[in-house]
């Protein structure tokens, strides 16, 4: 009985070092990557909203985005999950492309990359 426990503790342990020293992608992770300003006043400024004409008056759309915060802080695999409207899409990925470096996700003490996914609501009028 006590072979069959190391040998799985071994093999387990051997897992636990091969997925720490990949190059996995994380969702959470002991210190969550931080961005050096405000990313709501930073998209604000940044995202170019389309030249629309309003017959209504107001247009409120959302688009979902995926990114990942590499160990290095870069942004990478800038993706919309969910489109808006295609100009606006454009924008919002050119936009998080362009981001500045962020703060690295941080698991056991080493930088890891992090994946973040968000709505971006917008309100044209």
């Amino acid at each position: 009985m006590k072979t069959g426990v190391t040998i799985f503790l071994l093999i387990f342990s051997l897992n636990i070092l091969k997925a720490q020293s990949n190059d996995s992608v994380y969702t959470m992770v002991e210190q969550m990557p931080k961005f050096n300003s405000d990313v709501n006043s930073y998209l604000y400024k940044c995202i170019e909203l389309p030249d629309i004409k309003l017959d209504s008056g107001v247009i409120n759309t959302h688009a979902y985005v995926s990114f990942i915060i590499e160990k290095d802080g870069n942004v990478s695999n800038v993706k919309i999950l969910r489109p808006s409207m295609p100009q606006l899409d454009s924008s919002i990925v050119k936009c998080i492309r362009g981001m500045p470096k962020w703060q690295a996700g941080m698991q056991n003490y080493k930088p890891v990359r992090v994946l973040f996914m968000f709505p971006i609501m917008i309100d044209i009028k």
